[in-house]
């Protein structure tokens, strides 16, 4: 740069210098003093504004060069460096022909040269999560007629097209591995209690088996008694979501206390008569005629009389009544890790199936008893009603499929139990608790 600025100073000094003849010495020396603080302006700019933007410039420019370069994938830089050539192949001893039982993962190529010891090696690489492809190496004495030679083959397919084969000769051979860096893979299909969010499977269609104790508080003439049942049944549940729409078929089973009245002829007093045990007589005086007169006395006693008459009685059965049942309810549940919890209401539609009440038939062929008449003291019951029913519960999540819970249950029966006229209309209610099995599909 100075030797250039000193060419430019002489060649304005030998274009002014010539025009001294011409002009006179004020102006040519003006001329030569402006040419020269003209250049030294130009240098000082040069050196304080040009030259730091073109450091900059090429400083960037050499980083861009530099980071597009090294911007290929850490394999292939690893390969470039590693490349199996063919003057390494030459150098290499034919390997022996002869036929491997593929079945036997151990067996070894037997060389046809046996003074030479290949190792067959690749550097450890950086990263940890880059397979190792394999180290295999032969049990060779070391000696000084050994050859050792080191072929580098890197794990990833960007070789030579001339290196397969030997790739494919190499791989049937024993291949050792470091136990420790074997993980197996994860079966996605495996239910992993350990996995958040695995817990629970919330899908649209439940089935669910159900079975439980009911309490019923009843009022029969005036008088209120309470019964017991059992309800068992099927159920399926379609869900959207956090709400499900549940329904099914359930088998209700009432044990109630009925009472009976019966009567019987026997033989019973049924009042006193009365008997002439002796007579006398006794003179109370004369006739006209101067004739005794005498009066009878009568002695007598009284006996009971016995009859056969009819005789109430009361008794007392347990009888049965078993009912269909269509509930449908609609409902709300929340998933809380292995836990679900939910509350339900709906309405229930029963209707009756068949009884078993103590007749008379077989109450006399039980007791030995003839009865004159019989009369049921219990109402009948209805032979369908409506409920209204609430209930809340919770299951556990065993795994993706089953689930297991219970469900306390509270339920107002619209219609009244009993029939008939002249009784207390009062609506039972029952208390229930079911044991639930759900499966979801």
């Amino acid at each position: 740069m100075k030797e250039q600025h000193d060419n430019e100073l002489d060649k304005l000094f030998a274009e002014k210098l010539g025009n001294f003849k011409a002009e006179p010495p004020d102006k040519v020396w003006r001329t030569v003093a402006a040419g020269v603080i003209t250049g030294a302006a130009s240098t000082a700019v040069w050196s304080t504004v040009a030259k730091p933007i073109i450091w900059s410039l090429s400083l960037v420019t050499m980083v861009f060069v530099v980071t597009t370069s090294n911007n290929e994938p850490r394999e292939k830089l690893f390969t470039d460096q590693n490349t199996i050539t063919r003057e390494h192949i030459a150098h290499l001893p034919a390997l022996s022909t002869e036929e491997l039982d593929m079945d036997n993962q151990y067996e070894k190529l037997t060389p046809i040269h046996t003074d030479y010891n290949f190792d067959i090696i690749i550097p450890e690489p950086s990263d940890p999560a880059e397979p190792l492809l394999a180290t295999a190496i032969d049990d060779q004495p070391d000696d000084n007629n050994t050859i050792n030679t080191n072929v580098l083959i890197s794990s990833n397919t960007h070789v030579q097209e001339d290196v397969p084969s030997l790739l494919r000769t190499i791989n049937t051979t024993y291949i050792p591995f470091s136990p420790e860096k074997f993980t197996p893979a994860l079966i996605e299909s495996e239910f992993e209690l350990s996995q958040p969010g695995d817990y629970v499977r919330t899908p649209w269609l439940y089935l669910s088996y159900n079975m439980g104790p009911d309490a019923f508080a009843f009022s029969q003439n005036g008088i209120d008694f309470n019964s017991w049942g059992t309800n068992y049944g099927l159920g399926v549940s379609m869900h959207m979501s956090e709400f499900y729409f549940r329904t099914g078929l359930n088998f209700l089973n009432i044990t109630q206390k009925n009472s009976y009245q019966y009567s019987q002829n026997e033989y019973l007093q049924v009042g006193e008569h009365t008997v002439v045990d002796s007579i006398s007589f006794e003179l109370i005086g004369y006739d006209s005629l101067n004739n005794p007169i005498w009066e009878p006395e009568y002695y007598t006693s009284s006996q009971p009389q016995y009859d056969s008459v009819p005789v109430n009685y009361n008794t007392h059965s347990l009888d049965k009544y078993r009912f269909f049942e269509i509930p449908m309810m609609i409902g709300i549940q929340k998933d809380i890790k292995r836990f679900t919890l939910y509350a339900q209401t709906g309405f229930t539609y029963t209707f009756s199936l068949n009884s078993s009440e103590l007749s008379r038939n077989h109450f006399e062929e039980t007791s030995g008893i003839q009865t004159q008449e019989w009369t049921p003291l219990s109402e009948q019951h209805l032979d369908n009603f409506w409920s209204f029913s609430l209930a809340m519960g919770a299951y556990y999540n065993t795994n993706r499929n089953l689930a297991f819970g219970i469900e306390p249950t509270y339920r107002y029966y619209i219609d009244p139990f009993f029939s008939g006229p002249g009784i207390d209309q009062h609506t039972p209610v029952s208390y229930g608790f079911r044991f639930r099995l759900l499966y979801k599909l």
